[in-house]
């Protein structure tokens, strides 16, 4: 893998509202409510790229199934989609294995409720362990927004940090 990105924040920061939008932005694709879910897995390319989403979160152990799909070794029962020639397909290990990741971006909660929360210290552990990253790591702060949650839906996505992640998205596929 060549870079990682990890967008941290408290818990209903809009992490992964951003993250989608990430997607939307790469990929040219508008998300419908629960497209392909509401939480997802997703491999897509960009130019000759690979990109790698993960826009769980929550706990040390969801990001470390994040760090697996990312390394291409995923849970057998980790549910992993592919988006190409939009359309969403469920893919196997064996796809996985064949799709070398060069950009990965992942969500991660860090402070719960207000207070700060130990999966930080978790996190760079295993990137330190699990993870080569040849180009490099960035952590992005996700300041909660004003937005609230109304009827289950997420209406805080900050566009400004979700287009910061698609420009050095860009730069790292142009050049």
């Amino acid at each position: 893998m060549e870079r990682l990105f990890i967008l941290y924040g408290e818990q209903s920061a809009g992490k992964t509202s951003t993250l989608c939008k990430v997607f939307e932005l790469l990929s040219g694709h508008k998300l419908t409510k629960k497209e392909p879910q509401p939480d997802f897995r997703i491999v897509f390319q960009v130019g000759k790229k690979w990109v790698y989403i993960a826009t769980y979160g929550d706990s040390v152990g969801v990001i470390q199934t994040n760090f697996e799909f990312f390394n291409q070794k995923p849970h057998g029962n980790t549910i992993i989609y592919e988006y190409n020639d939009k359309s969403f397909i469920t893919i196997d290990n064996q796809r996985l294995k064949e799709i070398n990741p060069n950009i990965c971006i992942s969500a991660c909660r860090i402070y719960k409720n207000g207070t700060p929360n130990t999966i930080y210290d978790e996190v760079n552990k295993q990137i330190m362990n699990f993870l080569p990253v040849t180009r490099g790591i960035q952590w992005i702060a996700k300041i909660k927004g004003k937005g609230t949650r109304k009827e289950n839906k997420v209406i805080n996505t900050d566009s400004d940090t979700a287009l910061q992640i698609v420009s050095e998205i860009i730069k790292e596929c142009i050049f």
